[in-house]
């Protein structure tokens, strides 16, 4: 016995017995437990239920009898399936950073259909289709990256009934672009010989999304040290003394970063003014040692001449040097 099954009917189809004076045949309604029957005579091969539930389950028996007495039997369970009607009225919103809704109208059961809907996405710069199952009338697809390549999601959503699916109804949602918020009024508040403390506030975040963590670095060529999204003050400690740095800092969001903003900062060297304190008393000591050698040429100059008075005069000959 081949059983054909169809939304609202069954084929049967059999070997003819030639034995066979009639041939029986049994359905019952498996959920309701409602039994069915009808006779052939015994050159039929062919039988069509008729006038049944779609997505029932049906328990079909075929009898082969010969004048009442019965020469074989065979059973088989069915069930009845239709395909449902397509989905309308697919809509697709993007609300900043959070899932991309997607929504449709319901489609009507058609007998006893349990309805599901299959939805399908990717990008377009994806290959690869996934997928999922539901039997709400709105479904979240996350939004896993806004790589400036992905410009829009390809959707669809059909309806299934028993595993017999209308189909598909198509949309393309473009991806809006999300202005990611930076930390504003990045500061030094504080700074030594070996550290750096820094301050900021938290961005202004107006689009939804979720601020994950900050990124700071200060040297190029780093990796950035990772902070909660509740911090708003760090020091940066093991610097070298009097060395100029570049702080960024960077806000990191479940959909990518935001701009950077920079600070230029120093770290103090305290040497600097003990430098400049010898540089002017060094040179403060160098004006007076000029202004004493010449007081004392100037001096030598004048008791040379008082000492040896007129040339003519013979009485003093010593000179004295100062």
């Amino acid at each position: 016995m081949m059983l054909v099954v169809n939304p609202t009917s069954i084929n049967i189809i059999w070997n003819n017995d030639k034995n066979a004076t009639e041939y029986s045949i049994v359905w019952i309604d498996v959920v309701s437990d409602i039994t069915y029957n009808d006779t052939v005579n015994g050159t039929e091969s062919f039988y069509t239920i008729e006038n049944l539930q779609p997505c029932t389950d049906y328990l079909v028996i075929l009898e082969a009898n010969q004048d009442g007495e019965q020469l074989q039997t065979e059973e088989s369970t069915r069930t009845t399936s239709q395909a449902p009607f397509q989905v309308t009225g697919l809509n697709i919103m993007q609300n900043g950073c959070n899932p991309m809704s997607v929504t449709w109208s319901p489609v009507p059961a058609v007998g006893n259909c349990n309805i599901s809907y299959n939805i399908f996405w990717n990008t377009n710069v994806e290959n690869e289709t996934q997928e999922d199952t539901t039997t709400d009338t709105t479904y979240l697809i996350e939004i896993t990256s806004f790589d400036p390549s992905i410009n829009y999601y390809n959707i669809s959503v059909e309806s299934c009934a028993e595993g017999n699916c209308a189909q598909p109804s198509y949309e393309q949602q473009y991806i809006a672009d999300i202005n990611l918020a930076a930390p504003v009024n990045l500061e030094m508040k504080n700074h030594n010989t070996n550290s750096i403390t820094v301050t900021w506030e938290a961005p202004n975040i107006t689009n939804e999304c979720e601020l994950t963590h900050y990124q700071i670095c200060w040297e190029d060529e780093m990796v950035p040290e990772t902070l909660s999204p509740l911090i708003t003050e760090y020091i940066i400690t093991n610097l070298t003394l009097g060395k100029s740095y570049n702080v960024s800092l960077v806000a990191e969001y479940e959909a990518g970063f935001s701009d950077t903003v920079t600070l230029p900062a120093r770290t103090t060297n305290p040497n600097n003014s003990a430098n400049v304190g010898a540089i002017v008393g060094g040179v403060v000591g160098g004006l007076v040692l000029v202004a004493l050698v010449v007081a004392a040429v100037v001096k030598r100059k004048k008791i040379k001449k008082l000492i040896r008075g007129n040339k003519d005069d013979k009485t003093f000959d010593m000179v004295i040097i100062v």
